[in-house]
């Protein structure tokens, strides 16, 4: 019987001359041993898996079955954030595949210049996530109370006659949105200033929805990015918001960057 196809699922990049610690290490799949591939000045951490398994496409895929995806997502992070305990590496998402040694090997050739450049601003460093959530209800007050233009367009709407007042509430609609676009705004850039101000690296991963936005942090292993934004308690508190801090696990979306930056 023809053995099932096989592909290369692919953990992390490391430079070539600091092959990965093994030791510890549990593969994606049970029984799947950890192969480094090497090309270009670069190595990377892998295991040949059956590719069936990954492909949504095929009939004997497990792709589809949210408890498989589940564990394979924690046994990938697992072994990744063991790896970043260790020594720098460059770390992919969960789901990375190769359908050949070959292409992998191609793709090392192609993106060396970035996977460096990803590699030497990643060492020593750690990645956190920052979430923040606003109550409408109490921001819109804490908004609407430091708009001194709102308060007078406010106070003109109240004097009006009828007929003037109905245009009037029109102009408030917009300019109570107008408000809080403004302090939401205000408020993401004094803590993303603050953060900067600690030596943290901060990504966007959530445009401002004037109720909630997330960041991704990057700092050295070590670094306290909950001091930081301590000093901003206050502040977020008496917006009516709430900030989530969790981390620190591998550079993954610093990685994921570095790989889509151009590179000349």
């Amino acid at each position: 019987m023809e053995a099932a196809p096989l592909a290369w699922y692919l953990y992390a990049v490391l430079p070539a001359g600091a092959p990965a610690q093994q030791h510890g290490l549990e593969p994606i799949l049970p029984g799947a041993a950890l192969i480094t591939v090497t090309e270009a000045g670069l190595a990377a951490l892998t295991s040949l898996v059956p590719r069936s398994k990954f492909s949504a496409a095929d009939p004997a895929s497990q792709a589809t079955d949210p408890g498989w995806v589940a564990a394979c997502a924690a046994a990938h992070h697992a072994l990744v954030a063991a790896l970043h305990q260790t020594q720098d590496c460059l770390p992919l998402g969960f789901g990375t595949l190769f359908a050949t040694q070959a292409g992998l090997r191609d793709w090392l050739t192609q993106h060396q210049a970035a996977l460096r450049a990803g590699l030497q601003r990643l060492a020593g460093q750690a990645e956190w996530g920052l979430a923040l959530h606003l109550d409408q209800a109490r921001f819109t007050a804490h908004a609407e109370a430091h708009d001194s233009a709102l308060a007078a367009l406010q106070a003109q709407r109240d004097a009006a006659s009828p007929g003037t007042a109905f245009l009037l509430d029109k102009r408030l609609d917009k300019a109570r949105q107008a408000s809080r676009g403004a302090a939401f705004s205000a408020l993401a850039c004094q803590i993303e200033a603050c953060l900067r101000a600690a030596g943290m690296s901060v990504q966007t991963e959530q445009p401002a929805a004037q109720d909630a936005a997330c960041w991704s942090l990057l700092g050295a292993r070590g670094a306290d990015p909950a001091a930081a934004l301590a000093a901003l308690d206050a502040a977020i508190g008496a917006a009516g918001g709430r900030a989530r801090l969790t981390g620190p696990w591998p550079p993954y979306a610093f990685a994921r960057a570095a790989l889509e930056a151009p590179h000349g």
